[in-house]
């Protein structure tokens, strides 16, 4: 299923950008594909390569016990699988913008999850993510944002 989103966004400091997300998902992976308008053109340009997260269900520790009678919910968390903006693209603040699209697409699509992971960030995504508000996980090298 492929969907689009079209819309305008805004980061401090960033500027704003008209922009088209389109998300196509087969089982629970998302492969996305972000074009801005810019502010040197009249059309749209793709600044994203390769890019894709995933839906991942965590099991409550506390349902292992009680198979039959489930007390609590399961959790759902968004993992970014992998981020790429392409090279003439990065530190012109288009990364910030994407992230800021995704965390609202997570917000008005998934109202349960409260968690999206950066798995394996790259040394040079590592203070991108940083900058925006990532934790670094105690248990590996995987950043975290709280929504």
């Amino acid at each position: 299923m492929t969907s689009q989103f079209f819309g305008v966004i805004g980061v401090s400091g960033k500027g704003v950008s008209i922009f088209t997300l389109t998300m196509e998902n087969v089982s629970n992976i998302f492969r996305f594909e972000l074009q801005l308008k810019l502010e040197s053109s009249d059309t749209f340009e793709i600044v994203t390569h390769n890019s894709s997260l995933r839906l991942v269900k965590v099991p409550n520790p506390s349902n292992k016990r009680r198979r039959l009678n489930k007390m609590h919910e399961d959790s759902h968390i968004i993992h970014i699988d992998q981020l790429h903006i392409l090279r003439k693209y990065q530190r012109h603040g288009y990364g910030a913008k994407l992230m800021a699209i995704i965390f609202l697409w997570i917000r008005k699509y998934f109202d349960d999850i409260k968690k999206c992971v950066v798995i394996s960030p790259s040394s040079n995504g590592i203070p991108f993510y940083l900058s925006l508000g990532a934790k670094q996980q105690s248990s590996s090298s995987n950043l975290e944002f709280s929504l």
